[in-house]
């Protein structure tokens, strides 16, 4: 299973001490937008493992969702405001998504 540790901006840093206010204020709200996206998976995981007969191909599905958005947490480029907008927008809409029941499909070219 992937590290589901929480990832932060001082994470990202790595020596960049060049951001103003906005770009890590902005940073982190993309970063919180992405690790809602993977507790909501995680809700969907747990909730599918208390099924009477659990689906193993959504519990994979799900569970390979959840890794993605981990993996998109740890290459979103906190200076790139772009991308760091569109994370917002698309992993909150996703997080929605996920909780209110629906699609768990994600978009692997969110910022192509």
């Amino acid at each position: 299973m992937p590290d589901e540790r929480e990832f932060t901006l001082r994470d990202a840093m790595k020596g960049n001490t060049h951001w103003d206010s906005e770009e890590s204020v902005s940073y982190e709200v993309a970063l919180e937008a992405v690790n809602a996206a993977v507790g909501a998976f995680s809700g969907r995981i747990h909730l599918e493992k208390k099924r009477a007969s659990p689906d193993r191909d959504i519990l994979e599905k799900l569970d390979g969702n959840r890794g993605w958005c981990i993996r998109q947490r740890q290459v979103l480029e906190p200076t790139d405001r772009r991308q760091i907008a569109a994370a917002r927008q698309y992993f909150s809409e996703l997080t929605r998504r996920v909780r209110e029941g629906g699609s768990i499909e994600v978009d692997e070219s969110w910022w192509q």
